[in-house]
Protein backbone atom coordinates (compact mmCIF):
# COMPACT_ATOMS: atom_id res chain seq x y z
CA UNK A 1 0.00 0.00 0.00
CA UNK A 2 1.53 3.85 -0.68
CA UNK A 3 2.18 6.09 1.64
CA UNK A 4 2.57 9.80 1.51
CA UNK A 5 3.15 12.49 3.97
CA UNK A 6 1.74 16.02 3.66
CA UNK A 7 2.69 18.71 5.96
CA UNK A 8 1.85 22.14 7.36
CA UNK A 9 2.48 25.00 4.85
CA UNK A 10 0.41 27.64 6.09
CA UNK A 11 -2.02 28.68 9.18
CA UNK A 12 -5.72 27.61 9.23
CA UNK A 13 -9.01 28.06 10.37
CA UNK A 14 -7.67 28.48 14.06
CA UNK A 15 -3.98 29.78 15.31
CA UNK A 16 -4.54 29.77 19.11
CA UNK A 17 -1.36 28.20 20.30
CA UNK A 18 2.09 29.82 21.58
CA UNK A 19 5.01 29.46 19.04
CA UNK A 20 8.09 29.02 19.91
CA UNK A 21 10.90 30.34 19.55
CA UNK A 22 8.99 32.45 16.90
CA UNK A 23 5.88 32.47 14.52
CA UNK A 24 4.29 31.51 12.41
CA UNK A 25 2.70 28.80 14.46
CA UNK A 26 3.08 25.76 11.20
CA UNK A 27 6.52 26.86 11.17
CA UNK A 28 6.82 25.54 14.26
CA UNK A 29 5.45 21.72 13.49
CA UNK A 30 6.29 21.28 9.64
CA UNK A 31 9.63 20.21 10.36
CA UNK A 32 10.55 16.58 7.88
CA UNK A 33 12.92 15.17 9.31
CA UNK A 34 11.29 15.83 12.99
CA UNK A 35 12.97 18.50 15.61
CA UNK A 36 12.46 19.33 19.15
CA UNK A 37 14.02 23.01 18.65
CA UNK A 38 10.63 24.65 17.75
CA UNK A 39 7.04 24.39 19.13
CA UNK A 40 3.74 25.28 19.72
CA UNK A 41 2.18 24.82 23.01
CA UNK A 42 0.45 26.13 26.15
CA UNK A 43 1.40 26.35 30.13
CA UNK A 44 -0.57 27.25 33.04
CA UNK A 45 -1.15 26.33 36.55
CA UNK A 46 -5.03 25.90 35.68
CA UNK A 47 -6.87 24.55 33.27
CA UNK A 48 -6.36 25.30 29.68
CA UNK A 49 -7.13 24.23 26.37
CA UNK A 50 -6.21 25.68 22.89
CA UNK A 51 -6.43 24.97 18.96
CA UNK A 52 -4.41 25.08 15.64
CA UNK A 53 -5.35 23.89 12.14
CA UNK A 54 -3.05 24.03 9.22
CA UNK A 55 -3.22 24.56 5.36
CA UNK A 56 -1.21 21.22 4.18
CA UNK A 57 0.67 20.00 1.55
CA UNK A 58 -0.62 20.03 -2.19
CA UNK A 59 -1.38 16.17 -2.66
CA UNK A 60 0.09 14.24 -5.31
CA UNK A 61 -2.01 13.88 -8.41
CA UNK A 62 -5.15 11.77 -8.24
CA UNK A 63 -3.80 8.26 -8.67
CA UNK A 64 -7.16 7.14 -9.94
CA UNK A 65 -9.81 4.22 -9.15
CA UNK A 66 -9.09 3.46 -5.53
CA UNK A 67 -10.22 0.30 -3.34
CA UNK A 68 -8.85 2.10 0.10
CA UNK A 69 -8.08 5.35 1.24
CA UNK A 70 -6.86 5.46 4.66
CA UNK A 71 -6.09 9.23 6.67
CA UNK A 72 -3.75 9.37 9.87
CA UNK A 73 -2.63 12.15 12.10
CA UNK A 74 1.07 12.35 13.60
CA UNK A 75 1.69 14.32 16.52
CA UNK A 76 5.07 14.91 18.28
CA UNK A 77 4.58 16.07 21.40
CA UNK A 78 5.68 16.74 25.17
CA UNK A 79 5.25 17.34 28.31
CA UNK A 80 7.81 19.83 29.77
CA UNK A 81 6.74 20.97 32.75
CA UNK A 82 4.51 18.15 34.85
CA UNK A 83 2.70 19.17 38.17
CA UNK A 84 -0.72 18.14 36.04
CA UNK A 85 -1.79 16.29 33.70
CA UNK A 86 -1.90 17.28 29.19
CA UNK A 87 -3.69 16.08 26.34
CA UNK A 88 -3.52 16.12 22.85
CA UNK A 89 -6.61 15.50 20.31
CA UNK A 90 -6.06 15.62 16.51
CA UNK A 91 -8.58 18.39 15.12
CA UNK A 92 -9.56 18.01 11.32
CA UNK A 93 -11.12 20.68 9.26
CA UNK A 94 -12.90 19.90 5.72
CA UNK A 95 -15.22 22.99 4.19
CA UNK A 96 -16.82 24.34 7.29
CA UNK A 97 -17.14 21.28 9.69
CA UNK A 98 -14.24 20.37 11.95
CA UNK A 99 -14.22 17.10 13.78
CA UNK A 100 -12.04 16.40 17.17
CA UNK A 101 -10.48 12.64 17.32
CA UNK A 102 -10.28 11.42 20.97
CA UNK A 103 -7.57 13.21 23.07
CA UNK A 104 -4.12 10.90 24.09
CA UNK A 105 -2.54 11.97 27.01
CA UNK A 106 1.14 13.31 27.12
CA UNK A 107 3.72 11.80 29.45
CA UNK A 108 7.01 13.53 29.65
CA UNK A 109 9.46 12.86 27.04
CA UNK A 110 8.98 14.16 23.27
CA UNK A 111 6.83 10.85 21.61
CA UNK A 112 4.27 10.44 18.55
CA UNK A 113 0.87 10.00 18.90
CA UNK A 114 -0.73 8.63 16.30
CA UNK A 115 -4.58 8.91 15.42
CA UNK A 116 -6.77 7.08 13.30
CA UNK A 117 -9.18 9.56 11.08
CA UNK A 118 -12.15 7.39 9.86
CA UNK A 119 -14.61 10.50 10.08
CA UNK A 120 -15.04 12.49 7.29
CA UNK A 121 -16.04 15.88 8.41
CA UNK A 122 -19.07 16.28 6.90
CA UNK A 123 -20.24 12.42 6.81
CA UNK A 124 -19.74 10.10 3.75
CA UNK A 125 -16.08 8.25 2.46
CA UNK A 126 -12.68 10.03 2.05
CA UNK A 127 -12.19 10.84 -1.68
CA UNK A 128 -8.28 11.83 -2.97
CA UNK A 129 -10.00 15.44 -3.39
CA UNK A 130 -10.78 15.73 -0.01
CA UNK A 131 -6.97 16.29 1.07
CA UNK A 132 -6.50 19.42 -1.41
CA UNK A 133 -8.94 21.27 1.19
CA UNK A 134 -8.07 19.59 4.29
CA UNK A 135 -6.52 21.11 7.66
CA UNK A 136 -4.99 19.34 10.11
CA UNK A 137 -4.09 20.52 13.34
CA UNK A 138 -3.94 19.50 17.47
CA UNK A 139 -6.34 20.41 20.30
CA UNK A 140 -3.92 21.02 23.63
CA UNK A 141 -5.16 20.80 26.96
CA UNK A 142 -3.52 21.01 30.33
CA UNK A 143 -4.37 21.02 33.95
CA UNK A 144 -1.70 22.40 36.43
CA UNK A 145 -1.64 22.50 40.20
CA UNK A 146 -4.12 25.37 40.95
CA UNK A 147 -4.65 28.83 39.39
CA UNK A 148 -2.04 30.90 41.35
CA UNK A 149 0.01 28.37 42.97
CA UNK A 150 2.69 28.87 40.20
CA UNK A 151 2.67 25.08 39.84
CA UNK A 152 2.72 24.57 36.09
CA UNK A 153 1.86 22.05 33.19
CA UNK A 154 3.20 22.48 29.78
CA UNK A 155 2.53 21.13 26.63
CA UNK A 156 3.71 21.21 23.35
CA UNK A 157 4.02 19.78 19.67
CA UNK A 158 6.93 19.64 17.97
CA UNK A 159 5.73 18.37 14.70
CA UNK A 160 2.45 17.70 12.87
CA UNK A 161 1.91 15.82 10.09
CA UNK A 162 -0.92 13.63 7.72
CA UNK A 163 -0.47 9.92 6.64
CA UNK A 164 -1.95 8.93 3.63
CA UNK A 165 -2.28 5.46 2.83
CA UNK A 166 -4.47 4.14 -0.38
CA UNK A 167 -4.58 1.39 -2.58
CA UNK A 168 -5.24 1.13 -6.24
CA UNK A 169 -7.98 -0.90 -7.48
CA UNK A 170 -6.68 -3.40 -9.97
CA UNK A 171 -7.52 -3.19 -13.71
CA UNK A 172 -11.10 -5.15 -15.12
CA UNK A 173 -9.80 -8.53 -16.38
CA UNK A 174 -9.31 -7.99 -20.44
CA UNK A 175 -11.34 -9.72 -22.75
CA UNK A 176 -10.44 -13.08 -24.07
CA UNK A 177 -12.30 -13.13 -27.41
CA UNK A 178 -13.81 -10.32 -28.77
CA UNK A 179 -15.29 -10.73 -32.88
CA UNK A 180 -16.45 -6.98 -33.60
CA UNK A 181 -17.58 -7.94 -37.69
CA UNK A 182 -18.50 -11.15 -39.25
CA UNK A 183 -18.45 -11.04 -43.87
CA UNK A 184 -20.75 -13.21 -45.06
CA UNK A 185 -20.67 -14.32 -48.72
CA UNK A 186 -23.58 -11.83 -49.63
CA UNK A 187 -21.75 -8.89 -48.74
CA UNK A 188 -23.27 -7.97 -46.04
CA UNK A 189 -21.95 -7.50 -42.29
CA UNK A 190 -22.90 -8.78 -38.84
CA UNK A 191 -21.39 -7.74 -35.52
CA UNK A 192 -20.69 -10.50 -33.31
CA UNK A 193 -19.20 -10.32 -29.39
CA UNK A 194 -18.07 -13.42 -28.44
CA UNK A 195 -16.91 -14.40 -24.42
CA UNK A 196 -14.22 -16.03 -22.80
CA UNK A 197 -13.48 -19.67 -24.08
CA UNK A 198 -15.39 -19.49 -27.46
CA UNK A 199 -13.56 -22.42 -29.66
CA UNK A 200 -16.71 -22.59 -32.26
CA UNK A 201 -19.37 -20.43 -33.44
CA UNK A 202 -22.33 -22.10 -35.58
CA UNK A 203 -23.28 -19.42 -38.46
CA UNK A 204 -26.58 -20.26 -40.32
CA UNK A 205 -27.25 -19.94 -44.01
CA UNK A 206 -23.42 -21.80 -44.78
CA UNK A 207 -22.21 -18.95 -46.71
CA UNK A 208 -19.64 -17.49 -44.55
CA UNK A 209 -16.30 -16.60 -46.19
CA UNK A 210 -14.54 -14.27 -43.77
CA UNK A 211 -14.48 -13.55 -40.11
CA UNK A 212 -12.35 -11.41 -37.98
CA UNK A 213 -11.83 -13.70 -34.45
CA UNK A 214 -10.44 -12.57 -31.61
CA UNK A 215 -7.69 -14.87 -29.62
CA UNK A 216 -9.81 -17.94 -28.49
CA UNK A 217 -11.76 -18.64 -30.98
CA UNK A 218 -9.87 -21.52 -33.26
CA UNK A 219 -12.63 -22.97 -35.59
CA UNK A 220 -15.85 -22.29 -37.15
CA UNK A 221 -18.78 -24.41 -37.58
CA UNK A 222 -20.89 -23.70 -40.65
CA UNK A 223 -24.00 -25.03 -41.39
CA UNK A 224 -23.37 -27.85 -43.66
CA UNK A 225 -21.46 -29.45 -40.79
CA UNK A 226 -18.09 -28.45 -41.79
CA UNK A 227 -15.80 -27.30 -39.35
CA UNK A 228 -12.92 -24.65 -40.57
CA UNK A 229 -10.03 -23.34 -38.96
CA UNK A 230 -9.89 -19.80 -38.39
Amino acid sequence: MPTVYLYPIGAGNRTQLVPEPAAPNWGCVDEDPQTLLDWVGIETDGILSATDHYVLTIPPADPGDLSALTLTAEHLADKTANNGVAGIAASIRLGVTTVVEAAHAVAVGAATYTTALPSRPGGGSWAWADLAGLQLGQLLNASGGGVGTGLMTKVVCHRTRLKVDYTVAPAPPASKGIVETMFLSDGSTEGLAVGPGVESLPVSGGGVETIGVGPRIESLTVSDGNTEVV
